[in-house]
């Protein structure tokens, strides 16, 4: 279930530059017009926006990112004498560290962790199938959240939604594909290599961007190298333990490589989209997906009942508390929890907080008899994988931080006004900060 919070992680490391920057540094002229602004879905930016910029009584008007090519309308009819808007962005930062978030975070931790042990607890279901009726569920249990935000979303959102609705579902086929891949290495490898290896996204995003020639440290290029010598020793296991095999492991890093395009996508639609609306139709789609390869390679039935049927949890009571559990353990408390977690830890907390998530699992797989004790190379490789994903983690954050504060440093947003009677041009430099 880490899919959907690196989804939600991504966006966050990318407004980070935006969430940096100094506040109230306005000087307001002898006639000030009213002001224009836009702060997307941010109440804690509307706040902000408000105090700096608009003072003694001014109008303050809202205007949506996707609104972008309409502002001119926009402001002219609200301002007569005015030529421009201010389109601004500003997020909150975290408050205070709660003592209950770090419970909390131990308990999305185990929730996450204990997914793969429950697919690995049933491996009389084909692939396909078992990950269809995992996506299925979950599907159900989401849409409540994404009906409601739906209703809340603006005019302008909706019809921004509907034009990126492909990406959407490209999005959904990348995660139908992850967990087909998923389950598979879980049933043909060793628990803990195929969550070593699917958990090696951050490297192969490191990897994608040397590759594109975009920015990146030396850390992130080191840690990358370091990485792949952790997995040279992986391969080396399947000599010595009989549950690990080359065809598993490689199942598992396609896992990965498929989730990196998932998480990209995220990336882009989740600075604007709600959760819920974001990963409910991804969901739904990646479940129709597999749902559709189960029925073409004759896995499954629409007749059909327990393991031969397209939706044989429903009816199965040895499956259904398994897959209930899926969905809403590691899917939903899980997830939520660590959504949560981000109001009041950093990113990069949370990011290297998963890295430990082969070793919880592999505990509880060992603690109910689904894994062995790892030998020399996968303690060995492993501990390598883990380390340099921490580097490039860790490298990745402080490149963008120090991206963030050179961006800071030289940006002065300028606004632009004309007063209807004068016709004199003036400039008002605003720059804002989250809290």
């Amino acid at each position: 279930m880490r899919w959907h919070l690196f989804g939600a992680l991504l966006p966050l490391h990318a407004d980070r530059s935006t969430n940096e920057r100094a506040t109230k540094s306005y000087e307001r002229p002898n006639k000030v017009p009213d002001v224009a602004v836009d702060v997307g879905d941010n109440s804690a930016a509307t706040s902000l926006i408000s105090e700096a910029a608009v003072a003694d009584g001014q109008d303050l008007k809202l205007l949506d990112d996707s609104d972008a090519q309409g502002t001119s309308e926009e402001v002219s009819s609200l301002l007569p004498g005015a030529k421009a808007a201010a389109v601004i962005s500003a997020n909150a930062e975290g408050q205070h560290t709660p003592w209950f978030a770090w419970p909390l975070l131990f308990a999305s931790l185990v929730a996450f962790s204990s997914a793969a042990v429950v697919f690995a607890s049933i491996p009389d279901v084909p692939t396909f199938t078992l990950a269809a009726w995992r996506l299925q569920l979950t599907t159900c249990l989401l849409s409540p959240a994404a009906i409601y935000q739906y209703m809340q979303l603006s005019t302008a959102d909706r019809k921004r939604l509907l034009r990126n609705i492909l990406l959407v579902l490209a999005s959904g086929a990348f995660l139908g594909v992850h967990f087909s891949f998923w389950v598979w290495a879980i049933h043909h490898t060793s628990l803990t290599h195929a969550l070593l290896f699917s958990s090696a996204a951050p490297l192969l995003i490191a990897i994608g961007t040397l590759i594109m020639r975009k920015p990146i440290s030396t850390g992130e290029i080191l840690g990358t190298c370091l990485g792949m010598v952790g997995v040279l020793a992986l391969t080396q296991a399947n000599k010595v333990d009989r549950q690990v095999t080359l065809a598993g492991d490689f199942s598992a890093f396609l896992t990965a490589v498929f989730f990196c395009g998932y998480i990209i996508i995220g990336a882009h639609l989740r600075k604007w989209l709600p959760i819920f609306l974001y990963a409910t139709p991804v969901t739904g789609f990646a479940a129709l997906l597999l749902s559709i390869a189960a029925l073409v390679v004759g896995e499954a039935t629409f007749s059909g009942s327990g393991n031969t049927g397209l939706f044989g949890w429903m009816t199965d009571k040895a499956y259904l508390p398994k897959i209930l559990y899926l969905a809403v353990v590691p899917g939903i408390v899980g997830h939520t929890g660590f959504n949560a977690l981000l109001k009041w830890m950093p990113a990069l907390l949370i990011t290297l907080a998963l890295t430990v998530e082969p070793l919880i699992g592999t505990f509880i797989g060992w603690s109910v008899g689904l894994a062995q004790i790892p030998g020399v190379w996968t303690y060995s490789g492993g501990a390598v994988l883990l380390v340099s994903t921490c580097i490039v983690v860790v490298a990745g954050d402080r490149r963008q931080q120090a991206a963030a504060a050179k961006e800071s440093s030289c940006m002065s947003q300028k606004v632009f006004f004309e007063d209807a009677s004068d016709h004199c041009n003036f400039t008002t430099d605003i720059e804002l900060a989250g809290k």
